[in-house]
This record gives structure tokens, C-alpha cells and sequence, in this order.
């Protein structure tokens, strides 16, 4: 299972409550990245179902952490209901990360570093330096907020040992380019049936994956 489905809104389209339309597609995606501003609505409840029903599924909230280690205590609540929590750049690279590791090992939470347009293109982050970051944190898991599969194709070239997940990306370049996963918006649970709409992304993601690796093919000739 390679899609990882984004929860953004409380509620879908439709308005089905995320939990139950997420709970839904459940059997056929790898896990779900939940945004900050929703974990209030949703609570530790709607967490723990998505995180332990059955299969133990990823799941990734995404916090995007700058704090220093004495406010972070609260992490520790989250052990055992997610798999792990993006932290920034920023912290990552700071004199404070190794402090913030071990509170995060100590709660069970994988770190999962965070790239965004805004580092690529405003704090002129390099794909250099994102891969230096993964190295010299010890960070295995990144998540990169970014339509870039040039990025992609170089950080896991550097980094052979790292969990690339990319979202923004058509469905299956990600992949194509070297990524272990692709973030699909919340809009795919919108559907009447939740799980045949997600299984038809994978259908799509695959399909886009298989193009991608065959690459361009000649235009055929028209016979007269």
C-alpha cells in the first residue's frame, strides 16, 4: 500500500464525519496524515480509532514542531495512538534536536521531517541540505509538501535508507521518482462510497506509476 490519504476537515462533502468516511477506506490505503487544525475537532478518540482498528495503520499528524524540549511534554499523550509527527526544518538542525529526539523516542513517536514550498523557495533550502538534515538528525522519515519529483529522485538517491512520502504530486510520479508514498487530499473520501473511490486512486496511482516508469511513448504513425 503506497496512498496516504490527508484529513484537512472535520467533516466531507457530503457531511459524513472524517472518522467514518476515513475509517471506511481504511482496508486499502497505508495510513492517513492528519492536519494540526483538526485534532481538536476529532480528538484522541477519532485518533485512536484510525491508528488501532485492526491493521495498525501509519499515522502521521501533521504538527510541524519548532518548540524547545520543555513544551513538548504534552507529546507523551500521543503514545501508542500515532505512529509518528513532523517536526520542522528548523528544530531538526538545531542545537535543541537531540533533546527533542529522545522525548519523542521516550513517547514512541517517529520523527518525520517536514519540507515546504515556503523552505524550498523563500529560505532557499537545497535538496543538499535536506539530505545533510536527514543525515545528521537521524531522522528516516520525511515528508515533503512539495510537487517536485526532482526532490524526490535526490533525497532518496542520498538517502537510501529514508521513508520519502510527497504530497502534491499527480499520482504515481511520486512513486516513479523514488517515494514509498503519495498524499492524496481528503476530496477522496467525498464520494458516496469512500473505499471504491480511494481504490480507484490506487487504480490511477499505479497506472500513473507504470506510465511513468515506461516513459514516453512514440506517437504512432496513421495509415492511409
Amino acid at each position: 500500500m503506497t496512498l496516504i490519504v490527508k484529513l484537512s476537515r472535520p467533516t466531507t462533502a457530503r457531511g459524513q464525519d472524517v472518522i467514518s468516511a476515513a475509517l471506511a477506506s481504511r482496508p486499502a490505503v497505508a495510513g492517513f496524515l492528519i492536519k494540526e487544525a483538526i485534532v481538536p475537532l476529532i480528538g484522541l478518540e477519532g485518533i485512536s480509532k484510525l491508528y488501532g482498528h485492526g491493521e495498525e495503520k501509519l499515522l502521521i499528524l501533521d504538527l510541524r514542531i519548532e518548540d524547545t524540549p520543555d513544551d513538548l511534554a504534552g507529546l507523551r499523550s500521543l503514545s501508542g495512538l500515532v505512529t509518528g509527527v513532523t517536526v520542522s526544518y528548523r528544530l531538526a538542525t538545531s542545537r535543541d534536536w537531540p533533546a527533542v529526539a529522545n522525548i519523542l523516542s521516550g513517547a514512541r513517536l517517529v520523527p518525520v521531517l517536514a519540507i515546504t514550498r515556503y523552505d524550498l523557495e523563500q529560505a532557499q533550502l537545497t535538496p543538499e541540505k535536506v539530505a545533510e538534515a536527514l543525515r545528521s538528525s537521524g531522522i528516516h522519515e520525511v515528508l515533503l509538501l512539495t510537487p517536485d519529483t526532482n526532490l524526490v529522485t535526490y533525497v532518496t538517491a542520498m538517502n537510501p535508507n529514508a521513508r520519502v512520502i510527497v504530497e502534491g504530486v499527480e499520482l504515481g510520479s511520486g512513486i516513479c521518482a523514488g517515494a514509498s508514498y503519495e498524499v492524496i487530499g481528503q476530496e477522496v473520501l467525498d464520494a458516496e462510497d469512500p473505499l471504491r473511490s480511494v481504490r480507484l486512486a490506487i487504480y490511477r496511482q499505479r497506472r500513473g506509476a507504470e506510465d511513468c516508469r515506461a516513459g514516453p511513448q512514440p506517437a504512432r504513425a496513421f495509415q492511409t
